[in-house]
């Protein structure tokens, strides 16, 4: 992926060696063919090797519990003792989970055991976690366990922070010339405020304003949705999950007056634990867009590598004529019905 977070979010330097001004000629590649080209971000992320966490982290981050040293701790200690009891955390670093990341002063520490028995803390600590230095650690300092989702840190929202990610993300929306942007991961963020918060502080800044999904919505971010509705894609039961995100256009249509969004769908090709998609599971995604007149979109297709399912081609074509019947609007609605 081009969005790595290699310094505030700056380019890949491997796939732009000449950063924004190359990523930016590639958005003026697509504009010449004629199509219009998205950013997809993870709203607030924070990469683990960004200079806002390493090697001194910022105390901006925002943390999702916070307790009190009970012991001094120096520079090789592998337990945290607290005052308090920990809550229930995760002792592991994980992409879907809520992270081991505690940080003391200007120290990132990882532990891997949490004592919910006095004398209580976090055990077998790897101290100087994220490039971060090793240190010394008075009894009764602030210890605050990290929110952490999607592998990244968020910012506090109620801090300048929330601005500074807010700024270099619609830096590289405004000057690269961006049509969309995509605002997933937005609920890692970790409430619904926080979210609003940090996505209006991102939309505010973008000019002119963009088409917009995101993979969560409210009242607050409403107004500016283009259409709402993206899932992520399905490894198997392609029919089923279909059907029920077709259940659910009725909550966008009527109940959120928006436009509904059937994607994402991806060419699943086959896998350790899933089979290969068939033709007839394809067009059946393909007979119901058009029945139910709602946009998609698709995942994983690209000119680089083998595809994962060598009859890709065949699907995007089948893909094209169901997306021009649907667009002409060539059938009637005794058709579309059945």
């Amino acid at each position: 992926s081009w969005w790595q977070t290699l310094g505030h979010y700056e380019p890949n330097q491997r796939l732009f060696p000449n950063g924004i001004a190359g990523l930016k000629d590639c958005v003026e590649r697509v504009h010449a063919a004629g199509l219009k080209a998205g950013m997809h971000t993870l709203t607030g992320c924070i990469s683990t090797n960004d200079p806002w966490v390493t090697p001194v982290p910022d105390a901006r981050l925002k943390a999702d519990a916070t307790y009190t040293l009970a012991q001094p701790m120096d520079a090789t200690s592998d337990t945290i003792f607290t005052v308090e009891k920990p809550g229930r955390h995760d002792t592991i670093w994980s992409y879907s989970g809520a992270g081991n990341a505690i940080r003391i002063g200007e120290e990132l520490i990882r532990y891997s055991a949490i004592s919910y028995e006095e004398p209580y803390g976090f055990l077998n600590c790897e101290r100087g976690a994220f490039g971060t230095t090793p240190a010394a650690h008075d009894q009764g300092a602030r210890v605050d366990h990290l929110l952490q989702r999607y592998l990244a840190f968020y910012p506090d929202e109620t801090t300048t922070l929330v601005g500074e990610v807010a700024d270099r993300i619609a830096r590289v929306y405004n000057e690269c010339g961006f049509d969309q942007i995509y605002q997933d991961g937005s609920e890692g963020m970790g409430d619904w405020h926080s979210m609003e918060v940090m996505r209006n502080a991102i939309f505010e800044r973008l000019t002119p304003p963009p088409i917009l999904e995101a993979s969560a919505w409210g009242h607050w971010s409403w107004w500016y949705h283009s259409r709402i509705g993206a899932w992520d894609h399905s490894k198997w039961g392609f029919r089923i999950s279909h059907d029920q995100h077709i259940a659910a256009i009725p909550t966008y249509r009527q109940a959120a007056l928006l436009q509904a969004q059937l994607g994402w769908w991806a060419v699943n090709g086959p896998g350790p634990v899933y089979r290969a998609e068939m033709p007839d599971e394809m067009e059946y995604f393909c007979a119901k867009n058009l029945a139910h007149d709602a946009p998609m979109s698709l995942q994983g297709i690209g000119r680089i590598g083998s595809p994962a399912n060598r009859r890709m081609s065949e699907y995007l074509t089948m893909t094209g004529w169901y997306e021009r019947l649907r667009l002409a609007r060539y059938f009637d609605d005794e058709v579309l019905a059945a």
